[in-house]
């Protein structure tokens, strides 16, 4: 993960080898905000939870939480977060590309063809 202060995108891969990120809050300091809209395990919410009490940062925007579909009390009562129960990827251009995926598999499956989207 790569904290940027300065307002540009932060990314991280999610593997299975990857753990959760112990945020460094002091990194973005008072005025910084941490927005997670990936995956709940990304970032360790204990650590977000402590540097939101105690100010370190001066908000969170959470679109997922480490045990979804719940966020913890602890999250709900604070007043400089922001949640939503996971639907940052709900667009119109997503929905489109998950249906052409399960039509793709569909038409692959009756064809008697590989799956195009195969879960594993």
């Amino acid at each position: 993960m790569v904290q940027r202060p300065d307002g540009r995108g932060s990314r991280r891969q999610l593997t299975p080898i990857t753990p959760s990120m112990p945020i460094s809050c002091n990194k973005l300091g008072k005025d910084g905000y941490v927005v997670n809209i990936s995956r709940g395990s990304v970032i360790d919410q204990q650590a977000l939870i402590a540097a939101l009490t105690d100010q370190t940062i001066a908000g969170a925007g959470l679109d997922v939480y480490a045990k979804e579909p719940h966020a913890p009390d602890a999250l709900t009562a604070l007043p400089n977060v922001v949640l939503t129960p996971h639907i940052g990827g709900h667009t119109l251009e997503s929905h489109v590309a998950m249906q052409d995926c399960v039509i793709a598999n569909l038409e692959a499956y009756f064809a008697g063809k590989p799956l195009a989207y195969a879960v594993r």
